[in-house]
């Protein structure tokens, strides 16, 4: 099957041939029977948390594997070169693999066993073919002969010599021998057929034997496997629980450090806004002080300009303007009244204003 990758800004490398460009699109074969997903494959012998990825590459059990695809963030990897190394680590576990053990040991055996039972032919009974009859029907002929001889002896004549009637009774004999092969046939029918079964039975025993041992003997293997397996599977996880404690520690450290960076940044930030703040806030104090001031002297000229009003209607001073024109206190005499008379003292009051207003823009020209 072939399938297109696209190069990134990184030189990848397809089959022997490092291939660079940003943006190129290069064809590949991708078997998806000789290539398969790295941490699915390895979990489905066994193996769980032993696949690990740096970034680029898996690694399993700390091999590195060179992938040869990455599709939808799983990376996939020649079939055979897992195995290579999956095999390594085994081997170098003393991981025995239980079944291919107990097929060198004993699959020879048990198929044996198994093609005796399986493949015994059904029962027959051939008298011709059983070295028993054969015994028998010997020693029964061999009977019969003598029975014969023995009439024909016991009336001195022979077979061409001899009476019908005695003939007659030295054929009986031999018959009554023959006989007794026919007869003895059903009881050597049972006695083979109990063979039979006998023989039966015992390939069946032996089919069992020979499984119970290579059984027990793969229960050995397969539990010294798991241990070793159940040992690398947990090492494997103890590594990547570390791996990710440091990478968490590293993230929680690189964290640290930006909310410290942070922190100082906020806390300079508010040194400035602080001092900010405080020289608003100064200047808004001095604005306060110069507006209650302003206020005050404007509520003291009101106030003046009141009195002021009030004695020249009244026509005199008297010792409560004073609080309000403290110059007052030069003109007062010894008895409390005033030798100033309020007329004269407003011209004097708008001629010092006036004064003092002029100096200030003359002061205020030449900067002082």
């Amino acid at each position: 099957m072939e399938k297109i990758r696209r190069i990134g800004k990184k030189a990848e490398k397809i089959g022997n041939t490092l291939i660079s460009g940003e943006g190129m699109n290069v064809a590949i074969e991708f078997d998806p029977q000789k290539n398969v997903a790295v941490r699915d494959y390895v979990a489905s012998k066994g193996y769980n948390g032993i696949v690990q990825w740096d970034g680029e590459n898996p690694s399993v059990g700390g091999v590195k594997i060179n992938p040869t695809e990455i599709i939808d963030g799983t990376a996939y990897a020649s079939k055979d070169e897992l195995d290579n190394v999956l095999s390594g680590i085994e081997k170098s576990a003393g991981i025995m693999n239980a079944q291919k053990m107990r097929d060198e040991k004993y699959k020879a055996a048990e198929d044996s066993a198994f093609s005796d039972v399986t493949n015994r032919k059904p029962f027959s009974y051939e008298p011709e073919n059983d070295v028993v009859y054969n015994a028998y029907k010997k020693q029964y002929e061999k009977n019969a002969q003598n029975a014969l001889r023995r009439v024909l002896n016991e009336n001195n004549t022979s077979v061409s010599g001899a009476s019908g009637a005695v003939l007659s009774d030295a054929m009986a004999a031999r018959d009554a021998e023959l006989q007794k092969i026919s007869d003895v046939i059903p009881e050597l029918y049972s006695n083979a057929y109990e063979r039979y079964i006998n023989d039966v039975q015992l390939k069946n025993n032996t089919l069992a034997t020979v499984n119970d041992i290579a059984n027990a003997y793969y229960d050995r293997i397969y539990k010294s496997d798991k241990d070793l397996t159940d040992r690398i599977n947990s090492s494997g996880n103890i590594e990547r629980e570390e791996r990710q404690r440091q990478i968490d520690n590293e993230r929680n450290n690189e964290k640290d450090a930006y909310q410290r960076a942070f922190n100082d940044m906020e806390l300079e930030y508010q040194d400035i806004a602080n001092s900010i703040e405080l020289s608003n806030m100064d200047n808004q104090i001095k604005a306060d002080i110069e507006k209650t001031k302003a206020d005050t002297e404007k509520s003291k000229v009101t106030s003046e300009k009141t009195a002021m009003e009030n004695a020249l209607a009244r026509g005199f001073f008297i010792q409560s303007d004073e609080s309000l024109m403290p110059w007052l206190s030069q003109y007062r005499n010894d008895d409390g009244s005033y030798r100033i008379s309020p007329s004269v003292a407003k011209i004097a009051y708008e001629y010092a204003t006036a004064h003092a207003r002029e100096e200030g823009k003359l002061d205020a020209k030449m900067g002082l």
